[in-house]
């Protein structure tokens, strides 16, 4: 499945997780065949050596390019900072642990608020 072909049946999702990946990530998200692109922070935050400001904006240049291209987008999200990154434009939000349910019950007004 992908944006342009709607009746697909495999969903293939990649995911750009050090600084090399990042420099390119408009010839990735420029790529024909992926389903959704995403930005593993915390792995480019490991790659980049604790830089979080960097893993962030890692992580806002390859939303500017899945928005570029019309590719849905994913990110880690938690009950902190999920209406953000739902304002953001991020598309899938992926939560862990014991924080899922609250993490979906603060980003739900936000996402239905969404233009």
């Amino acid at each position: 499945w992908t944006p342009s072909n709607p009746n697909g049946t495999v969903i293939v999702m990649l995911m750009v997780e050090d600084p090399g990946a990042v420099a390119v990530a408009g010839q990735i998200a420029d790529l024909k065949g992926l389903s959704v692109l995403a930005c593993g922070i915390g792995s480019l935050r490991q790659a980049l050596e604790g830089d979080a400001a960097g893993a962030e904006a890692g992580t806002q240049k390859v939303l500017a390019e899945t928005k570029r291209t019309k590719l849905p987008n994913m990110l880690t999200a938690n009950p902190q900072d999920v209406q953000q990154r739902v304002r953001e434009g991020f598309l899938g939000l992926l939560g862990q642990g014991a924080s899922v349910d609250e993490m979906i019950k603060v980003g739900r007004p936000t996402s239905r608020s969404r233009p």
